[in-house]
């Protein structure tokens, strides 16, 4: 078979070259019938070689050709030697013995040439791109779903928000509670106390809820955080530096930057500068300097006076809310 697998999720890429070398039976001898090329180290005749090699004691041979093929078809020019490669490469696919197992790992598909032709003809193409916050939780389900992980909606949601795009980390974690779980429904309890960067995102959960003018889940997210044994500062901290981020966004809208440059002059990537860039549009220049003041307010009785902290944590987010 010949396989042609894409895409940036290095997680996910791995996932599916090993669900090929399993084909290789026995187990116990993978390794005397893998090659694993890469890059610059490859020559046209070398992966030849290796592809024609007979397995040893074994139904298959597999072979990995990682970013190669998208660098050959860049160097292959009108050249009548470099015209010459392409064609044994073209001949040597459609000629390949059944008993190897042909991998292209490459970053993106290959641009239109009849060499990309083949390839979609003829290989098997994965695309291994990870979700993106629009489908990560739809993502996390349909990953649920494949390893009859049973999971509450609530439980997905809280999952996401802690772990993001990191898709390796989701599995493990899903893999995890569900041992933990004994195979039964995982709950958002059981996510708040196995996953520890649950705990890490509340504080995000409120930030965005007072920013998105969510009151109710705005102080009730804060009540959870600060009986957990959390300080208002580090509230009043990730408020201030959201607000910072937000003016700053508004600040280079108006230069007229390309949207390129977000990401290097915020810090920021994925995920967060999206959610920043959209955070941006839900206020004006006052507010946001008024939200300021408030937050400084609100710093200097919390370091004068001997208030309660829930009742300065109520009040912040209250008198903001007035605000905007």
């Amino acid at each position: 078979m010949k396989y042609f697998i894409y895409g940036d999720d290095e997680f996910l890429v791995k996932e599916k070259i090993n669900s090929i070398k399993r084909q290789i039976e026995p187990s116990e001898l993978l390794d005397s019938n893998l090659s694993d090329l890469e890059g610059k180290e490859i020559s046209l005749d070398l992966l030849i070689a290796n592809a024609t090699a007979v397995p040893f004691l074994s139904n298959r041979r597999v072979v990995i050709v990682r970013y190669w093929l998208g660098q050959f078809q860049r160097h292959v020019g009108s050249a009548k030697v470099k015209n010459l490669e392409l064609q044994k490469l073209v001949d040597f696919l459609e000629n390949m013995p059944e008993s190897t197992d042909l991998v292209f790992v490459e970053n993106e598909l290959l641009r239109r040439s009849n060499l990309s032709t083949l390839v979609n003809e003829k290989f098997e193409v994965f695309k291994c791109n990870g979700p993106n916050y629009s489908s990560l939780f739809q993502w996390i389900q349909d990953r649920a779903n494949s390893y009859k992980i049973l999971i509450e909606p609530s439980a997905i949601k809280l999952l996401g928000d802690s772990i993001g795009l990191n898709t390796r980390l989701l599995v493990n974690e899903l893999h995890k509670l569900n041992i933990y779980c004994r195979d039964q429904k995982i709950t958002k309890f059981d996510v708040e106390l196995l996953v520890p960067s649950s705990k890490e995102s509340n504080i995000f959960q409120i930030i965005d809820s007072i920013l998105e003018r969510n009151l109710n889940l705005a102080i009730s997210k804060s009540h959870m955080i600060l009986d957990q044994g959390a300080d208002i500062g580090l509230i009043l901290f990730m408020l201030a530096r959201q607000i910072r981020l937000i003016t700053l966004t508004k600040y280079l809208k108006k230069k007229n930057i390309s949207n390129s440059q977000y990401s290097n002059r915020l810090g920021l990537h994925g995920y967060a500068l999206e959610k920043t860039m959209k955070q941006e549009l839900l206020f004006s220049e006052s507010q946001l300097d008024k939200i300021q003041s408030k937050i400084l307010e609100i710093e200097i009785l919390v370091k004068s006076s001997n208030l309660n902290q829930r009742l300065l944590t109520d009040r912040l987010i209250s008198e903001i809310f007035e605000l905007i």
